[in-house]
């Protein structure tokens, strides 16, 4: 079920859209991709594309949140200092994932983002893999805005 509040992150290439969702795995709290198409949220981890029907929604005002264009580690640290980054979760060790969406073909793919990926900046789940990517967004709160967000 995606709520009526959900923020659009992204569409698959035939349209249909795609939100962003959190859930619990192996002590972290990771985000992913959601759609009312999906049964559950799709979420990249440990190489894979996992499944879990457990997840929360972001929800919100999509007009409150601006996606950063990133395509190095120097611009990725650049906006971190510069921006509100959205946190969507967090690694096992606490450190933080970003909410963030790449293209991938015709789709828009909602994913996580962390400093501390290294090679690359933007993991993301498609056809039962993770990829990563240095070319995505990352979502952060506009300016002089009062953000009210809930999962």
């Amino acid at each position: 079920n995606v709520p009526h509040d959900a923020i659009v992150a992204g569409q698959e290439p035939d349209g249909r859209l795609l939100f962003v969702g959190r859930v619990n795995h192996d002590g972290g709290l990771h985000p992913g991709k959601v759609g009312a198409h999906l049964r559950g949220i799709f979420y990249p981890y440990g190489g894979d594309e996992k499944h879990c029907s457990h997840y929360e929604v972001l929800c919100g005002h999509a007009h409150h949140i601006q996606w950063v264009p990133i395509e190095s580690n120097q611009q990725f640290q650049h906006a971190r200092q510069h921006h509100q980054l959205l946190t969507g979760g967090h690694e096992r060790d606490r450190r933080p994932l970003f909410i963030a969406r790449t293209f991938h073909g015709r789709s828009i793919i909602p994913g996580k983002a962390g400093l501390h990926f290294g090679h690359k900046g933007c993991h993301y789940s498609w056809d039962e893999d993770e990829r990563e990517t240095w070319r995505f967004e990352v979502a952060a709160i506009c300016r002089d805005i009062e953000v009210e967000q809930s999962w």
